[in-house]
């Protein structure tokens, strides 16, 4: 495959400047959206926390309320 260039080849124009160049984003509204996404993770691992430790508690022997927890009994 070859490519011809002749003087009458069409030259696609370039992206104005404005296309290029994106505009950086706002720092408040990058530190706002990164501390909403820190909280809900700090929400999610907290729950995490809570089944991991009535995992362990079912596992290893306990009670909650008046009930026995463990598999054995």
């Amino acid at each position: 495959m070859s490519i011809e260039v002749t003087a009458d080849t069409e030259v696609p124009e370039l992206p104005a400047k404005e296309d290029i160049i994106k505009n950086q984003p706002d720092k408040k509204d990058l530190d706002k959206e990164l501390d909403a996404l820190e909280a809900e993770a700090k929400v999610i691992q907290k729950k995490k926390d809570a089944l991991i430790k009535k995992k362990q508690e079912t596992r290893d022997g306990g009670t909650i309320g008046k009930s026995n927890t463990t598999y054995g009994g």
